[in-house]
């Protein structure tokens, strides 16, 4: 099997922060440079996704790149 050096593909390191998700994420791919930022479409439902918003739509409102949200079941 090849390796992914082979392919030139960029290897995915794991940042960790504390806060809330969204504001996390925001502030990794801004201070990586990110090109692409691909969150799940699953996570709240009911009221605490209408009082505090849902991940992802936060994300694709205000990331510095582009955002590819992926359904999840």
């Amino acid at each position: 099997m090849a390796s992914v050096a082979e392919y030139d593909i960029p290897v995915v390191t794991p940042l960790a922060r504390e806060g809330e998700a969204a504001d996390a994420i925001l502030r990794i791919a801004d201070e990586q440079g990110a090109d692409l930022i691909v969150v799940g479409n699953k996570g709240m439902t009911g009221a605490a996704r209408f009082l505090l918003g849902s991940v992802p739509n936060k994300i694709t409102h205000h990331a510095p790149c582009n955002v590819l949200v992926v359904r999840t079941t």
